[in-house]
């Protein structure tokens, strides 16, 4: 590493962001830039329901969306590594095994589930679920969040036959 540090020590990597090589200061910047979007995720992430949810309704409310019919459906994502269920955080969705529509069991997963308008597609509610939830026990709670976004009318989710399952 020049300048003496390792990007592994915690000290040592910002030594080599201040080394007279000029080849280590792009990394440190990239590295600065990395961390400032995390912290600033992080940050965000406690609000992200909310943030989202007021964004949906300004979007159905300014630009007039028919929210009456909402096409739902759900998918997982699989994903490779071992995170550890310890190491996640419980108030988040957790990577975990399930039930993978890809059928790679051996693989953990997260699930994501997307409402759209049937008036022309627009994306007007999402939400990501742990790997491990059923996708037919996250239907009653998708529902009572798009009607808390829709407001008080009548709405007709329209899915496919995991929803009736």
């Amino acid at each position: 590493m020049p300048g003496g540090g390792s990007w592994n020590d915690g000290a040592g990597r910002w030594r080599g962001c201040w080394a007279a090589d000029e080849r280590a200061r792009p990394r440190c910047r990239r590295r600065r830039r990395r961390e400032r979007l995390a912290r600033a995720l992080d940050a965000i992430a406690p609000h992200l329901d909310r943030l989202a949810g007021s964004v949906g309704a300004a979007a159905i409310a300014d630009f007039g969306i028919d929210v009456a019919r909402i096409h739902w459906d759900m998918t997982s994502m699989s994903v490779h590594g071992a995170y550890p269920e310890a190491g996640q955080d419980e108030d988040y969705p957790m990577v975990k095994f399930g039930h993978p529509k890809d059928r790679r069991v051996d693989l953990k997963q997260v699930q994501a589930g997307i409402g759209v308008a049937a008036d022309g597609g627009v994306p007007v509610f999402s939400r990501v679920l742990s790997g491990g939830a059923g996708e037919v026990s996250q239907v009653v709670g998708a529902i009572q969040a798009l009607k808390a976004l829709v407001g008080e009318r009548r709405l007709l989710m329209v899915a496919d036959s995991k929803l009736y399952s």
